[in-house]
């Protein structure tokens, strides 16, 4: 199950932070947006499966998970109609930490990176710091979502062999049948 927010909504951007990315020899513009909400636990479960019964132990403050998403679109309203809204495309989303909650929600923050902006996007987001936001977060078609630092070095590696066209994407089932069609080391004859 992948985690995304496909209905709005509501969160505090709690930070907005900018910066550079070396995208090659280029240094492009980027933010970090840090978001806290109350979520429902399914939520949760999608994200990290297992981790809502762990939010009920006694002496348990939140939960920090290692969970990396790549390539997300966070979608912020920014006025009356769809037109008007903010859009960031090839969104990372990390530093998630999970805090129980009340009435079956739980507190999740996490900060979100993008370097799919304008210096006028910036300005309006940077405008809107401590102040409750409307958004959504959705996964792309080839979603890339770990949870371990081993998993987010061979993705990082992966995609970097890719912009540089020397992989292939697969998908799941591409792979299989790839796996599949390795023949199989027999022993010598004797």
């Amino acid at each position: 199950m992948t985690f995304e927010l496909k209905s709005p909504t509501t969160a505090l951007l709690a930070s907005v932070g900018a910066r550079s990315e070396n995208h090659g020899e280029d240094k492009v513009p980027a933010l970090s947006l840090g978001l806290t909400l109350q979520i429902s636990t399914p939520a949760i479960e999608a994200l990290c499966p297992g981790l809502v019964p762990m939010l009920g132990v006694p002496g348990v403050d939140h939960v920090a998970l290692k969970t990396q998403c790549e390539g997300w679109t966070l979608r912020m309203e920014n006025g009356i109609g769809d037109d008007s809204a903010i859009v960031l495309g090839g969104c990372r989303i990390d530093k998630f930490r999970v805090a129980p909650g009340n009435d079956g929600l739980v507190e999740l923050r996490l900060r979100v990176g993008s370097s799919d902006l304008t210096p006028i996007v910036l300005g309006m987001i940077g405008m809107r710091v401590q102040q409750d936001v409307v958004v959504t977060l959705t996964a792309p078609k080839l979603a890339m979502q770990t949870n371990s630092d081993a998993q987010a070095k061979a993705m990082k590696k992966q995609r970097q062999q890719e912009i540089a066209g020397q992989a292939r994407v697969d998908t799941p089932e591409a792979a299989l049948t790839r796996a599949a069609a390795v023949t199989p080391i027999r022993p010598p004859a004797q």
